[in-house]
């Protein structure tokens, strides 16, 4: 799936997505939270594109809890895989991720 955002939030394309220590938030990147920055972010579109196209199998698993945390452990290094980071902004702390 292919991103086509700048990782920069809609209205205030004059600060970037900065992480602590100054690595740049990615468009490969999940942002943990709520809010239109989040859902607008590329890498949540893609990440929700992933899990809506695994949710079959998924559902198929039944109630084991087991192979649903398995399950959600292989979605996670997907997401790794293509380069991706869970990242989470630190509160009173704009732009700020880790």
């Amino acid at each position: 799936i292919p991103s086509s955002g700048s990782g920069v939030p809609d209205g205030d394309s004059k600060k970037p997505l900065m992480a602590l220590g100054s690595a740049k938030v990615t468009d490969s990147d999940v942002l943990l939270g709520r809010g239109g920055m989040t859902n607008k972010h590329p890498g949540n579109i893609r990440f929700r594109a992933l899990v809506d196209s695994l949710k079959p199998s998924y559902l198929s698993l039944g109630s084991s809890k087991k192979k649903k945390k398995q399950f959600s452990e292989a979605l996670m290094h997907k997401v790794m895989e293509y380069g991706g980071r869970f990242l989470v902004c630190h509160q009173g702390k704009i732009g700020m991720w880790t």
